[in-house]
C-alpha cells in the first residue's frame, strides 16, 4: 500500500535520497505523493498526484534542501486522489506520514475541532499531526507529545513523525504494518522496507507491532515496546540485491520478472533436491509426522498457487489440503485444531489478512508455517517456521515470478514430507526433478523464441477489444486459469472470470455467444477428453475460443478455425509441471495485451503490491 520513507544527515542535503527511495517504492502501488523538509525551525513541503517524478521535477522549481525531511507514497483510503489528501500532512511545527489506517480518527478529530483546530484533507492521516501539535501547545515537548499521541491511535499503521525545531529526531511508530530503521555513516533512516533505504545503507533493524521510538544521530533508535520498557532490535546487514531495480535491458519490469522465471524456478530446484531425493535440512524446522491435514491461508495470487499446491499435497504427501481465502478465514468461526499445519503464503510477508489469520491461529496454540518470498517480514516473526521462495524482489505489481516459485517451493515441501513419511520412492524423486528440470528447459527455449512470443502478442491483440472474457481449466488447469484471469484483469481492466470446466453447464453457459471470448486452457495430458466436450459445447453456440495446450489438443480442434481467435501451443507436459509452462504464457498474453492498450504494466491503476490494511 502507502509507502513512507524519512531521512536525515549529519551534512549534506536529503532531498535527492528521498526522492529516489519514493522511486523504489512505486512499486507498493500509489496514487500521489509528496515529500517534506524541516529548514530554518519551519517545514517546507511539496505534493502532488500522479508519478514521483512529477514531484521530482516541483522539488527543484521549490529548489527544497535540508539535512532532516521525509516522503511518501499514497494509496488512497481515506479522502480522493487530491494533492489536499497527499502525504506528508502538517500542523505547526510537526509533518507526519503515514502507511495504514486510523480507525478511529473521526473520534479524535471531533476533540480536535472542539478544540478549535482546523483540517486541510479529508484523511485520517491529518488527525495525527493536529494532535501532535495540540499536545505540545498543551505544554509537552515533541518526544512527550508523539508517545502520548500513539497511545490514542487504533488500527493499523506504521508513522514517521518530524518536528521543525528538533532537527536531529525522527519519530517513529509500528502498529501492524511494516516499519525499518537504517543506520548509515553520519546519517539515520527510515522506511516501509528494506528495498526503499537499501541504497542509502544495508544495515537496518526490523521494528516489531507496538514498537515506538525515537532516531537521532548521536544517540541512534532509542526504541520502546508496546509496554513502554526499553527494546533493543537487532541489526542485521541486508542481502537485498540493488540489481533487482534494474530492468536489464527489458520494457518493464514484468516483462523481465517473467523472463527471469527459468533461473529461478531452476535455483529452487537446486536448492530443495539432491542426488539422492529431497534436501530435507530445508524442511526440518517443523515435525511434519504430527499433522493429519494442511490448511492453506493466503490472498490474491498466492491464493491461487496455494489452490495449485492443493494438488501435491494430497497426491504426494498423502494428506488432505483446503486453501482459504485469509480475509474470510480470519472472521469465520474456523475449527483451528493441532492436528492441522496451517501454512501462510504471501509475496511481500506484510499481507494483513493473512497476518490477521496467522494471529488466530497461533493464538489457537496451532502450528503456523509461512512461506514468504521477502526477509524480515511480520509473517516472519509470527510463525513457527519460514520458507523463502527467493525469487528476488518483484518490482511489477502484478506477481508473475513469485507465482511460479511459491508454486515450485511448496512443491519441493510436499515431496520432502512424502519422503519422510515414505509415501514416495527416492526413485519417483529422482523422475520428478529431471521432469522439472526438463519443462524449466522447455520455458527457457519458448522464451528466446521470438516467434512463439509474436504469436501470444497477436492472440493479445485479438482478445484487447472485449469487454469480459472468460477462462477455463479442470484440474491444476483451473487452479492455472483463476491466476490467468486476475492477471488479465489486473493489467487490461476487462472483466475477466475463471470457471471449472465442469461448472460451465452450471450456469454460466448463459454467457456464451460470440462477444464474450473463452480461453480455455486444456492439455491434452489433463483430462482433456472432458475439457474438449466442454470447449465443443462452445463452438456450438457460436462462441469464440483462444486455446491454450499442447500440439495435440490444438490439433484436435483444427475444424474450428472460424471460431478459433487464436492458439498458444505449449510443449507435452506432465501434471505437476504444468504451471511451469502454462503460466508464464499466460502473464505474457496480460502483458501484451495492456502493453498494446496503452496501460501501465508494473503499475497498474487502483493495485497495491503489498497489501498491508484491510
Amino acid at each position: 500500500m502507502c509507502g513512507v520513507i524519512a531521512l536525515m544527515k549529519h551534512k549534506g542535503d536529503v532531498v535527492v535520497d528521498i526522492l529516489q527511495s519514493l522511486q523504489r517504492l512505486e512499486y507498493r502501488g500509489y496514487d500521489s505523493c509528496g515529500i517534506a523538509v524541516a529548514n530554518n525551525a519551519k517545514i517546507q513541503i511539496v505534493k502532488e498526484t500522479g508519478k514521483v517524478e512529477n514531484l521530482v521535477k516541483s522539488c527543484k522549481k521549490a529548489n527544497l534542501n535540508a539535512s532532516i525531511g521525509m516522503g511518501h507514497t499514497r494509496w488512497a483510503t481515506h479522502g480522493s486522489v487530491t494533492t489536499e489528501n497527499a502525504h506528508p500532512h502538517t500542523s505547526g511545527e510537526i509533518a507526519v506520514v503515514h502507511n495504514g489506517i486510523i480507525e478511529n480518527y473521526m473520534e479524535i478529530k471531533n476533540e480536535l475541532l472542539a478544540k478549535g483546530f482546523t483540517f486541510k484533507s479529508q484523511t485520517d492521516t491529518e488527525t495525527i499531526p493536529v494532535l501532535i501539535d495540540s499536545l505540545m501547545k498543551d505544554g509537552n515537548d515533541f518526544k512527550t507529545a508523539f508517545t502520548k499521541a500513539i497511545s490514542r491511535l487504533k488500527g493499523a499503521f506504521a508513522i514517521i513523525a518530524i518536528c521543525a525545531s528538533e532537527k536531529n529526531t525522527i519519530a517513529v511508530a509500528k502498529n501492524q504494518s511494516p516499519l525499518v530503521v537504517g543506520f548509515g555513516d553520519n546519517l539515520s533512516v527510515v522506511g516501509s522496507d528494506a528495498f526503499s533505504i537499501i541504497s542509502i545503507t544495508n544495515k537496518m533493524s526490523y521494528l516489531l507491532d507496538g514498537d515506538y521510538g525515537f532516531v537521532s544521530l548521536d544517540k541512534g533508535l532509542e526504541l520502546f515496546d508496546k509496554n513502554g520498557e526499553k527494546a533493543i532490535r537487532e541489526v542485521i546487514v541486508s542481502q537485498l540485491n540493488l540489481d533487482a531495480s534494474s530492468k536489464n535491458g527489458y520494457a518493464h519490469y514484468m516483462l523481465k520478472e517473467i523472463h527471469e522465471q527459468p533461473s529461478i524456478l531452476s535455483n529452487i530446484v537446486k536448492q530443495n533436491f539432491t542426488e539422492n531425493g529431497m534436501n530435507i535440512e530445508n524442511f526440518d524446522k517443523i515435525d511434519f509426522t504430527k499433522y493429519k491435514r494442511i490448511a492453506i491461508i493466503a490472498c490474491g495470487t498466492s491464493y491461487y498457487a496455494g489452490t495449485v499446491c492443493v494438488k501435491y499435497f494430497e497426491q504426494y504427501a498423502k494428506m488432505s489440503c483446503d486453501c482459504y481465502i485469509a480475509s474470510e478465514f480470519r472472521y469465520r468461526a474456523a475449527i483451528i485444531d493441532k492436528e492441522t499445519l496451517y501454512i501462510g503464503i504471501s509475496q511481500s510477508g506484510e499481507t494483513a489478512d493473512v497476518i490477521g489469520a496467522i494471529k488466530n491461529i497461533k493464538n489457537a496454540g496451532s502450528t503456523m508455517l509461512s512461506v514468504i518470498n521477502a526477509r524480515e517480514t511480520t509473517m516472519q516473526f509470527l510463525s513457527d517456521s519460514t520458507i523463502g521462495c527467493e525469487a528476488g524482489p518483484e518490482i511489477g505489481v502484478a506477481s508473475t515470478k513469485v507465482f511460479t516459485a511459491q508454486i515450485m517451493t511448496i512443491l519441493s515441501l510436499t515431496l520432502a514430507i512424502a519422503q519422510t513419511k515414505k509415501l514416495i520412492s527416492l526413485d519417483e524423486i529422482a523422475q520428478i526433478k529431471k521432469d522439472l528440470l526438463d519443462a524449466i528447459s522447455k520455458i527457457q527455449s519458448l522464451l528466446n523464441d521470438k516467434s512463439w512470443i509474436k504469436n501470444i502478442a497477436q492472440v493479445s491483440k485479438n482478445i484487447k477489444d472485449y469487454s469480459s472474457i472468460l477462462y477455463l481449466g479442470r484440474d491444476i488447469s483451473y487452479a492455472l486459469a483463476t491466476e490467468a484471469a486476475l492477471k488479465m484483469k489486473e493489467l487490461t481492466y476487462i472483466h475477466c472470470e475463471a470457471l471449472a470446466s465442469g461448472e460451465l453447464k452450471h450456469g454460466s453457459i448463459a454467457l456464451i455467444d460470440k462477444n464474450i471470448p473463452v480461453v480455455a486452457i486444456a492439455p491434452s495430458s489433463c483430462l482433456f477428453d472432458k475439457s474438449a466436450s466442454n470447449i465443443e459445447g462452445i463452438f456450438s453456440r457460436d462462441g469464440r475460443i483462444v486455446l491454450v495446450s499442447d500440439k495435440a489438443g490444438i490439433d484436435y480442434f483444427a475444424k474450428f478455425t472460424n471460431q478459433i481467435l487464436g492458439s498458444i501451443e505449449i510443449p507435452e507436459t506432465k501434471a505437476h509441471t504444468m504451471p511451469f509452462l502454462y503460466a508464464p504464457a499466460a502473464q505474457l498474453m496480460s502483458y501484451h495485451a495492456a502493453s498494446q492498450k496503452g496501460h501501465d504494466v508494473d503499475q497498474p491503476r487502483n493495485l497495491a503490491k503489498s497489501v498491508t490494511v484491510e
